[in-house]
């Protein structure tokens, strides 16, 4: 074959030979390895984007939520529900008549509890009274 190709031309084929191989050693010693390490972190990103992409869907949601329970709290703010002292009386408004009719059965019902806490007040006071006129 030496005599067919000569040695100059052997030698540049092994010159050749040799830089194929240290492409080849270059690219599976380093390249690939570096290829993987970007793989890893692409598919790192991608679930950190997911990730902010299902917060911003939760805080949308929550945000809907508080635009929803904002109108109820004004709702609530208007009929006198946290201006009541009387847990009683805040359990008979309740939400839920606030949003059946926000305005005069609330008021109303506000009134009528009103009415009767005094009158069970007065009514209670005259007893005591009256237990003590008996006890003297």
């Amino acid at each position: 074959m030496m005599d067919l190709l000569g040695t100059k031309r052997l030698a540049q084929l092994g010159v050749l030979i040799a830089v194929n191989a240290l492409l080849a050693m270059m690219v599976y010693g380093h390249l690939m390895p570096k290829e993987k390490q970007m793989q890893f972190q692409t598919r790192s990103l991608q679930n950190q984007v997911f990730e902010v992409e299902s917060d911003i869907e939760k805080l949308r949601a929550d945000t809907a939520t508080l635009q929803a329970q904002q109108e109820d709290f004004k709702k609530l703010e208007d009929v006198g529900f946290f201006e009541l002292q009387s847990r009683r009386d805040a359990q008979d408004i309740g939400p839920r008549r606030v949003r059946a009719d926000a305005g005069q059965r609330a008021d109303t019902a506000i009134a009528e509890r009103g009415a009767d806490h005094s009158a069970k007040s007065a009514g209670a006071g005259e007893a005591a009274v009256g237990d003590e006129q008996h006890a003297v």
